[in-house]
């Protein structure tokens, strides 16, 4: 296969033999099921879809014989690159006759022979014709392209419609396939507005469930089906083995080594795994191009070298050691003081930036645990933490280490790899000033999130310190260097690397062979049981902060009352966020985010189903419009008095509270003997808040009698019957609300291409990106569920 065949001569730039090695390896009838693993997917399906679309084209028109071919008169044909209509057409004579638009005259007919053709394919009806004096002029590839009405669509592909778009607009000037797109509803649509082309044998879709209404919607199979990624099959494997197994359409599906552990899903559904080193000998890297970052993947993920570099620390090393030690007997609110002490101990082992961290909280933690002699341990491990939090306020040893790695290797382009945010603007205050003295203008301080956007590369990449199991394999899996240095105390080095080593090892064997593991003579423990293994993950960093923030948000908001209650678990979102739901509140999931209003795409789901990494959009409730919402429609149906009748037990309530000299206790007791059961904090709201109805509408018999008001003592039942509908109305508005929004989303995103993340705060919707997920219920006060809780430099705030 040579793709050059295709483009003019010597313009070669967008062809990297890449894409004609995975053109080889592809599913085929034969063989219709196949995975190629890559280290990183890019864009490379996105190239590989057009290409693979560009050739089976060029294929079908070498195929085609000349002398059938013919058109209805006046159908408009692209012919070398000109607008015309179709007039006639002489075999025997080897010529067509062709209207075309003259720049004088309105219409002039050509006739010109067939072997002066490079190029003639059916055009929409609507194109405009092409102000021209000649057909005949330079033809603009190696190869002839001429094609009926009977092409038919090739190649699917189901990956990003922003990566496709920009690799489209580098070739379509080429005009090397006739593309189009999926809308929500599984419709081909043009891929822009001023498409000229009919024939569309390449379709794209930004996610799988649009090629599923294509499917049930009867439209002509595609003979090829390329999938960036395995995430599409993962959502919904039955749908895609009823709707794309059974029909026999041959897949390729692109994964990239972070994926790897998804890899025996794809083998159980009988797909053909090639790995990249069975091709990569195959692949002969041009020296420079369009395609560096392709380059530069295939050369960094050859070979990895990982060196770590450990400091002595016996406060932390000690410290450690004893508040992992297994001591459920202590007691649960022990067990959360030391977890909590565990955590700070984490963060401090991380910080690159001579900082004060928890001092006076863990000089807190230690007052508490010292009232107990039994903890002296526990209080010793507390002292060695404070010891190291003053030491820390001066440069660390892995703060010195790192300015002298700077400084030898000052002419590379350095990334220092820290744990969050957090630590990435702490980073960048305090280094600012020692890379502008030193002169060192390559060093970027990033996150492994940062690492994962675009295509960051760097020579050499210095690691804070253990940075999670999860965040390490990132590092290597994203092949951003081929040097890595990780900065380890060694408590780190004993628990963390050893295992995280010990799990590279065993569990990731697309690894094998690239990873040089430097200095690894340093662990010299023994080789850990497999549940050893399990054991020592328990201690995994992101586990001890999320159960520590676990245990800590659900004693702040549970409840023992189940009549103000709701079973709840807690999620913790990125940036900060968190929020108690119930298992069936409705969520949105982007399902995709594109760059046009038809690319967006949500899908509602309950919030029990949610996992890490997905997005989902959280519409706040917005009271005032959820009221207004519900008096337009009490407003149509001439019912507007329902919300007089609702607010009865309210007014009653007021009304006995300024008779009792706005004196609550004295309320709260009159309430109290005429049998109520809420706490004094719930009469206050009812007094103080706006709201529908009281959570128990018995409550209501409880205020009548108390309150000895008459018109709701002649009519407890229609208020009750009131409150009813009221909250019934709300809970369709909400509804209605939310469909608005999302509505509203489309349009102003769609319209002016920004991105979705952008607008994450509105006082409409959030943009949340879910970190972890607790599977624990418990009964968490109603009014912090179905909310999400930002703290923002320790001040905590609700939203929704």
């Amino acid at each position: 296969m040579d793709l050059r065949k295709l483009v003019k001569k010597g313009d070669t730039s967008l062809i990297h033999p890449l894409f004609e090695v995975l053109l080889k390896y592809k599913a085929t009838p034969e063989s219709s099921r196949k995975v190629i693993v890559l280290p990183r997917k890019y864009d490379i399906a996105v190239w590989l879809g057009i290409w693979d679309a560009a050739w089976e084209r060029y294929k079908h028109g070498k195929g085609l014989d000349i002398d059938s071919l013919s058109f209805k008169k006046g159908q408009k044909l692209l012919v070398n690159n000109v607008v015309c209509e179709f007039v006639s057409i002489n075999h025997s004579a080897g010529r067509i006759k062709l209207s075309v638009r003259h720049p004088k005259k309105r219409r002039v007919n050509h006739i010109i022979p067939l072997n002066k053709i490079f190029r003639l394919y059916p055009v929409k009806n609507e194109a405009s014709l092409t102000i021209a004096t000649t057909l005949i002029n330079d033809p603009e590839s190696n190869e002839k392209l001429i094609l009926d009405e009977n092409i038919p669509i090739h190649t699917a592909l189901i990956g990003s419609m922003k990566s496709f778009k920009e690799a489209w607009g580098k070739l379509k000037h080429l005009d090397l396939a006739s593309c189009a797109r999926l809308d929500r509803d599984g419709n081909i649509v043009d891929i822009d507005v001023c498409s000229k082309q009919m024939l569309n044998n390449l379709v794209v879709s930004s996610d799988i469930h649009r090629f599923y209404s294509y499917l049930n919607s009867d439209n002509p199979l595609p003979n090829h089906l390329i999938i960036d990624g395995s995430r599409h099959l993962l959502d919904d494997r039955s749908q895609f083995e009823d709707l794309v197994f059974e029909k026999g359409i041959p897949v390729t599906v692109l994964v990239e080594h972070s994926e790897s552990k998804n890899v025996n899903f794809f083998r159980d559904l009988g797909f053909k795994i090639v790995m990249d080193k069975r091709w990569i000998d195959e692949l002969r890297l041009p020296e420079s191009g369009k395609f560096e970052y392709i380059n530069r993947m295939f050369e960094i993920s050859r070979e990895i070298q990982i060196e770590p570099v450990v400091f002595e620390n016996e406060n932390l090393s000690r410290a450690f050691e004893t508040l992992h030690r297994d001591a459920i007997h202590l007691g649960e609110k022990v067990n959360d003081l030391r977890s909590e002490a565990a955590m700070y101990l984490y963060f401090m082992a991380l910080s690159i930036t001579p900082t004060v961290y928890f001092s006076e909280r863990l000089s807190e933690i230690r007052r508490i645990l010292s009232l107990d002699k039994s903890l002296n341990e526990l209080t010793l491990a507390l002292e060695l933490l404070e010891n190291e939090e003053y030491r820390h306020r001066q440069e660390n040893e892995k703060i010195r280490y790192l300015k002298n790695l700077l400084l030898t290797y000052r002419t590379d382009k350095i990334g220092i790899v820290v744990k969050n945010n957090q630590e990435f603007l702490k980073c960048e205050e305090y280094w600012k000033e020692f890379f502008q003295a030193k002169g060192l203008k390559k060093v970027e301080i990033v996150t492994p999130k940062l690492l994962m956007s675009g295509d960051r590369y760097y020579d050499r990449l210095f690691v804070s310190g253990y940075l999670g199991l999860e965040d390490m394999h990132r590092l290597i899996a994203l092949y951003s260097c081929k040097d890595l240095t990780i900065l380890l105390w060694d408590h780190e080095m004993k628990t963390y690397f050893w295992t995280f080593y010990q799990i590279i090892q065993r569990n990731f064997s697309v690894f094998s062979g690239r990873i040089v593991w430097k200095k690894i003579e340093q662990l010299t423990e023994k080789i850990p049981t497999t549940e050893e293994l399990k054991g020592t993950l328990q201690l995994e960093p992101e586990k001890i902060e999320f159960r520590y923030f676990q245990g800590r948000y659900f004693k702040k908001y549970l409840t023992s009352d189940k009549n103000l209650a709701e079973n709840a678990f807690l999620i913790e979102f990125e940036d900060g966020y968190r929020a108690f739901f119930t298992q069936t509140y409705p969520l949105y999931k982007v399902i995709d985010e594109g760059d046009d209003l038809e690319d967006y795409f949500f899908k509602e789901i309950e919030a029990s189903v949610l996992k890490k990494g997905d997005k989902i959009i959280f519409v706040k409730s917005c009271p005032d419009k959820i009221k207004e919402i519900v008096d337009d429609y009490f407003k149509k149906n001439n019912n507007l008095d329902l919300r007089g009748m609702a607010i009865l037990w309210q007014t009653a309530l007021r009304i006995k509270f300024e008779e009792k000299n706005r004196n609550l206790d004295e309320l709260f007791k009159l309430l109290k003997q005429h049998g109520l059961k809420r706490t004094k904090v719930t009469v206050s709201n009812w007094l103080k808040k706006e709201m529908i109805g009281p959570a128990q509408l018995d409550d209501i018999d409880i205020i009548a009698q108390a309150t000895k008001y008459p018109p709701l003592l002649s009519k407890i039942k229609e208020v009750k019957e009131a409150i009813v509908k009221l909250k019934s109305a709300h809970i369709q508005a909400s509804y209605i609300l939310a469909n608005q929004v999302l509505t509203e989303i489309k349009k102003c995103y769609g319209e002016s291409a920004v991105a979705l993340e952008s607008g994450t705060t509105t006082g409409m919707y959030q943009y949340l990106v879910v970190k972890r997920v607790s599977k624990l219920l418990k009964n968490v006060r109603k009014s912090c569920v179905n909310k999400i809780l930002e703290i923002k430099d320790g001040v905590e705030t609700w939203h929704g």
